[in-house]
């Protein structure tokens, strides 16, 4: 399965798909009342809900995410909701630049230097109590304190750089992990003890700059375009409208090896030195393990989103339909879309569409 958003180093169980693992740590809905009145609340943390106008009216259940919903224009004409947050960054001077690829490409490279350094710095703490242990190795313990320290320092500095350097508004770094089931302590696996197994694994993290939604508003125009398909034709229930899309300026993403299968390897070589180990000191080596891994694993789901611009944008359903409506589209990338039954889509709307009335 996939796991779309997880810790730069550790584990990602359970049985949900990527969609799923990306909505379930951006949305959450809860229902309150099931009689008089009921309501529901919804919260994303990245705001990108697409329910903009108070007062705006939408087919919409808590079972679906937010990103489901299908607008109602209740009137003659349809049209999109597009909401823009455009790839700018603050400079020293007050000024405002553009988050490009290459500013992708940077912050990227700053993610790795602080997952490299965390790297060397659990290898540091591991070979120092192992030093710290041997009543032979006693000598060497000042020098490997003094490097372990030094690493912590630059490790804090490294990851200092990379946050400034997410500070860009618009700017997304997501992290994705394919695999059917990894458990173990930070996949470190039996390392202090833990049980844990683990299938083949494929990990990396992207980052997007610029973003931008679309929501769909429908109204009875729907039906003089796509009104008169054949309801008895079974490919009907093929036909998918889409109702929601979100879109990135500019996309960087890679693969790169599991750090805690790589990096687990490389400790438990020196596991059976620390056997007798005293569980004092293998709680003090876990505690500073885990305050490295921390320092990697908050920048797995981070991002600066502001400056938003909403604009309503009318739709011409032919347009669509001869795929002649392009406009706006360049330079956008769609990473996510919803697609949603059209014969049900006219089935509600002519149920919804109220008849004519008299003067």
């Amino acid at each position: 399965m996939l796991c779309l958003i997880t810790l730069i180093i550790g584990a990602c169980s359970g049985s949900g798909s990527q969609i799923a693992s990306f909505e379930d740590l951006t949305t959450e809905a809860s229902k309150e009342g099931f009689t008089k009145l009921p309501q529901y609340r919804v919260i994303s943390i990245p705001g990108l809900l697409p329910f903009l106008q108070v007062g705006g009216v939408h087919f919409y259940k808590p079972q679906r995410k937010p990103s489901s919903a299908i607008g109602l224009s209740f009137g003659e004409k349809s049209y999109t909701v597009q909401t823009t947050i455009e790839p700018t960054r603050l400079t020293a001077d007050g000024s405002e630049n553009g988050c490009d690829a290459g500013c992708l490409v940077e912050i990227r490279n700053k993610i790795l230097a602080v997952k490299e350094t965390a790297a060397r710095l659990i290898e540091e703490r591991v070979n120092l109590t192992r030093l710290a242990t041997d009543p032979g190795s006693s000598g060497a313990v000042p020098s490997s304190r003094s490097s372990y320290q030094q690493l912590r320092q630059k490790l804090d500095q490294k990851h200092r750089d990379a946050v400034a350097a997410i500070q860009h508004r618009g700017v997304m770094v997501f992290r994705w992990n394919t695999n059917t089931r990894q458990q173990g302590s930070l996949g470190l696996g039996g390392l202090f003890g833990a049980s844990g197994s683990s299938d083949e694994t494929q990990s990396g993290f992207g980052l997007l700059s610029g973003l931008r939604t679309t929501t769909v508003y429908l109204g009875n125009d729907i039906l003089a375009t796509w009104g008169g398909l054949n309801g008895d034709s079974k490919f009907t229930n093929r036909l998918e409208l889409t109702s929601y899309t979100l879109q990135a300026r500019h996309i960087l993403y890679m693969s790169e090896n599991d750090l805690s299968r790589s990096l687990g390897a490389k400790l438990e070589a020196s596991y059976d030195q620390l056997t007798n180990l005293d569980e004092t000191l293998k709680t003090l080596d876990k505690i500073e393990i885990n305050a490295a891994l921390a320092k990697v694993s908050n920048l797995a789901n981070i991002g600066v989103i502001g400056g938003a611009k909403s604009e309503k944008i009318p739709i011409d359903w032919q347009k669509l339909a001869n795929g002649d409506d392009l406009t706006g589209q360049h330079d956008w990338q769609t990473i996510y879309a919803v697609k949603s039954d059209l014969s049900e889509i006219l089935k509600m709307m002519r149920q919804l569409k109220q008849p004519a009335v008299n003067p």
